[in-house]
């Protein structure tokens, strides 16, 4: 079992954070007139649309006006008058950036991010699937390698075969959260590989597409409430920055995901001062903040920031207006 903890934690640290890449696209773009096209970048929708001469993305309830700029390859847009807002559609996956913020790959329903990776525990299982290539791994056993395909891919499970040593293999990947059972940590992604009689269950994806995309807005401060008319908020950023309000100033730090957990360093704010029971809160979130070792996913889809003792923070992602109406 040492073994096995050993290696999952260097997969998992080497691998995962990858999985966010674009894998080799169809040329497949949104055509004129075109229907909107949505597509989930972490936990942030966005929703591209071409309506004959003016394309528009939809994304934080904000609409850009697009304007069409060359490329090597898919269909990449500007927001007109702002050059740092952009989406590089590439069939069912896009690039897109927000006033010079890079966002997580956006994926359409049902798209699975090259390379993918996932794992599994008791037996420890560990698979790449790249390029249309899968490879499983197991501790003490040669790794066996073989072409993928997809059978089929919707928004709430994609299907696939795999021919390992001559013998079909099944992969169900399910568009769900899921906890790895031996670190505890959350998966966007529930994997299982149907192979020789038996079925190996795991977990996969990055789990960074849990966090990022969005913003995520303070629910409590577990034993302490939190002021009211108040407002917390933490952003987690794709280079490995935070930001976000601390109650009364903006702050920045940096935080890091590993296969074990998450930290957060370096949390620090500007200058403002406000009344003396959001000063307060504000150090406390701080500190909080600074005692994070790990997150996890709750009902409702909340974000739980925990530390040795438990919950430290309790947040929800922040809601946006409808962006398209009927008309």
């Amino acid at each position: 079992m040492g073994t096995a903890r050993a290696l999952l934690a260097t997969l998992v640290m080497t691998g995962l954070g990858g999985c966010a890449g674009l894998e080799a696209p169809s040329d497949t773009v949104p055509t004129p007139d075109a229907g909107p096209l949505t597509m989930q970048c972490g936990t942030l929708s966005a929703a591209f649309e071409n309506r004959g001469d003016q394309p528009v993305l939809a994304v934080a309830g904000e609409r850009y006006p697009l304007a069409r700029v060359r490329s090597a390859s898919g269909a990449r847009y500007e927001a007109v008058g702002d050059s740092g807002t952009t989406f590089w559609n590439k069939g069912d996956r896009a690039r897109l950036t927000l006033n010079g913020e890079p966002r997580p790959v956006c994926l359409s329903p049902g798209a699975v991010a090259q390379p993918f990776e996932a794992s599994g525990n008791e037996p420890f299982w560990h698979v790449v699937l790249d390029g249309g290539t899968l490879t499983l791994e197991r501790p003490g056993e040669a790794s066996v390698t073989g072409p993928f395909r997809w059978h089929s891919q919707s928004a709430s499970v994609s299907r696939g075969a795999v021919s390992l040593n001559g013998d079909e293999a099944e992969v169900t990947v399910r568009h769900e959260a899921c906890q790895d059972s031996m670190s505890g940590m959350p998966h966007p992604r529930q994997v299982a590989i149907s192979w020789q009689g038996r079925t190996l269950s795991g977990c996969g994806g990055d789990p960074a597409r849990l966090l990022r995309g969005g913003t995520w807005i303070v629910d409590d401060l577990p034993g302490r409430g939190i002021v009211d008319g108040s407002r917390m908020s933490v952003t987690f950023l794709e280079d490995g920055r935070l930001t976000g309000m601390a109650s009364c100033n903006r702050y920045m730090g940096v935080y890091r995901l590993t296969g074990e957990g998450l930290t957060i360093r370096r949390p620090a704010s500007t200058l403002k001062a406000c009344a003396p029971a959001l000063m307060d809160q504000e150090q406390r979130f701080l500190e909080r903040l600074r005692a994070v070792q790990h997150f996890r996913l709750a009902k409702g889809g909340l974000l739980e920031l925990v530390g040795a003792d438990g919950t430290l923070v309790r947040l929800h992602r922040q809601s946006v207006p409808s962006v398209y109406t009927d008309g």
